[in-house]
């Protein structure tokens, strides 16, 4: 099911926005790559991605430098850290000024 989280111009680029969709905190971000939803928490301990930085479709958690793929959810560098889980992604478009992800 598809639902509105936010209006384009709430969106500065590179810099998540968390919102909270059905009960889940979730970030959203555009990048020059495009627009990204995940998980807004880190596979690590768990703190919030949305106070990490986006560049392109990496985004960095703010707390230990872990990296993450935005198109897949994949743990791209994790500082010697094992066993990370995959970050759950989410579909999302934009239709006029309205942002919409697929939960």
């Amino acid at each position: 099911m598809w639902k509105q989280v936010a209006k384009s111009d709430q969106l500065e680029p590179g810099q998540p926005l968390a919102v909270e969709v059905e009960g889940q905190l979730i970030l959203i971000v555009k990048t020059g790559q495009g627009l990204f939803a995940m998980e807004d928490s880190c596979p690590h301990q768990k703190q919030p991605l949305s106070t990490g930085k986006a560049k392109a479709d990496k985004l960095t958690c703010r707390h230990h430098g872990i990296e993450i793929d935005m198109n897949s959810g994949k743990v791209t560098w994790a500082m010697g850290f094992l066993g990370l889980d995959d970050v759950k992604t989410f579909p999302i478009k934009q239709e006029s000024e309205a942002i919409w992800i697929e939960v």
